[in-house]
């Protein structure tokens, strides 16, 4: 039940992600509900199309693991939209900051890791739900430390070009697509499985990120 629930959530988000950074602001106010309209046609016919052949091909779990990688490709056209539209007001060092350490990101999650760990798709909230359980911070040291991973990948995005990319609508779908390629990565190199709570840990933590840059910048400014 819970992957079907994840599926439904994550087309809603596919949906709306091109409709706010790419239908609305390319359609006129007099064409854009019939233009919606279309997109939702469209996106649903898809979508029922794609989800009829993997679950055929494969198992709900794999439908979600497809669809999240979709997702991420459709938060990357997003991300490069405001990239090339925006390039010549980027800041560099912050940029060049932010490639040096998702380098450092891939290395720890992916390439150091030996071949041959357990390959799975995990829906549940194995480790948090263990520690209310068992009433143990030692059960939460694996989902802080993925927070803690990926803050500075939300506050270095953002310092990119913060008058644009300060946006939780930005940032969280880009550490969510940055923990997807590193989960589907790990799935296809056989050293690591598919946590969905991985992908909330590393998205909550890039808009913790975020939210400190906000008030760094806010102090600065006082």
């Amino acid at each position: 039940m819970m992957q079907y629930l994840l599926i439904g959530l994550l087309l809603l988000l596919g949906y709306y992600y091109i409709y706010r950074f790419f239908l609305k602001r390319t359609a006129s106010k007099a064409t854009l509900p019939i233009a919606a309209l279309i997109l939702l046609l469209i996106y649903a016919a898809v979508s029922a199309v794609l989800i009829v052949v993997f679950n055929r091909f494969g198992s709900p779990r794999m439908t979600l693991l497809l669809l999240l990688a979709l997702m991420s490709m459709i938060g990357f056209c997003v991300l490069l939209y405001y990239f090339l539209q925006y390039v010549h007001q980027i800041r560099a060092i912050p940029a060049l900051l932010l490639l040096l350490y998702l380098g450092v990101v891939s290395y720890v999650t992916v390439f150091s890791r030996e071949e041959g760990s357990q390959t799975d798709i995990l829906l549940g909230f194995s480790y948090t739900l263990r520690a209310i359980r068992e009433r143990s911070f030692t059960w939460l040291e694996h989902p802080l430390l993925n927070v803690g991973l990926f803050i500075p990948v939300g506050f270095l995005f953002t310092s990119v070009y913060p008058k644009k990319l300060n946006k939780a609508s930005l940032v969280i779908p880009f550490g969510l697509m940055l923990s997807v390629m590193i989960e589907t990565t790990q799935m296809v190199l056989q050293n690591g499985q598919c946590d969905m709570e991985d992908l909330i840990t590393n998205a909550l933590g890039a808009y913790l990120g975020m939210i400190i840059y906000r008030l760094i910048y806010a102090q600065q400014r006082r």
